[in-house]
């Protein structure tokens, strides 16, 4: 085992990640490692204050996550982190890999992710229940899908962007949100039978 996997990989905690992978990033030895070894470090670590580490740190780990994922494609943009970010999703059914690579897409560039890759992040942090992350990236979800012209929103991917929304807020523990969110869901059939089943616990909500 070297150095790498000894030291660098055990020490990348939530509060350090960022920093290890900028340190990673401008170290050309190291980087050279933790790309040929497909490593990923989260630009935004759960649990972590967004004001810990600087952009400038943050966009130098979603640069190298880019890199780690697919070091031949030349191609370092929130469109190819999100791209591979649902390969891995979708056909690797990896997770894990995939939010890292939509929270990379985010910080390159937050206003060119639309409402279904969000959406997609979203619901993978639902599923790790990490409800009230996931609670803020699906409020983005569904301004966005409120406000960007999207050929690719259809109804029903809009009512599972504010079932999802829904479901985050009930589980951080917003029942009146919730059951707004649900209530906007109308296409959604899950979502109004969460809505009814929450009325029906809730009556003390106005």
């Amino acid at each position: 085992m070297d150095f790498f996997e000894q030291e660098v990989k055990l020490l990348i905690k939530r509060d350090q990640a960022v920093a290890i992978g900028a340190y990673v990033a401008s170290d050309p030895a190291l980087h050279q490692q933790f790309v040929a070894q497909r490593l990923l470090i989260s630009p935004t670590p759960s649990g972590v204050s967004p004001a810990s580490f600087s952009q400038e740190d943050k966009k130098k780990v979603a640069l190298l996550n880019l890199e780690a994922v697919a070091p031949s494609s030349g191609e370092a943009s929130p469109v190819a982190a999100k791209r591979f970010g649902r390969v891995l999703e979708d056909k690797e059914q990896n997770t894990a890999a995939a939010r890292v690579l939509y929270k990379s897409a985010a910080v390159l560039d937050e206003s060119a992710m639309d409402p279904r890759t969000l959406n997609r992040l979203g619901l993978i942090l639902l599923n790790e229940k990490r409800f009230e992350e996931a609670a803020a990236i699906l409020k983005k979800a569904a301004k966005k899908a409120e406000e960007v012209q999207d050929p690719y929103l259809t109804a029903d991917l809009k009512g599972k962007i504010y079932g999802n929304l829904g479901t985050a807020l009930f589980h951080a523990g917003f029942p009146k949100e919730a059951r707004e969110a649900y209530a906007a869901a109308k296409d959604n059939p899950i979502a109004q039978r969460n809505l009814d089943l929450l009325k029906r616990r809730s009556r003390d909500l106005p």
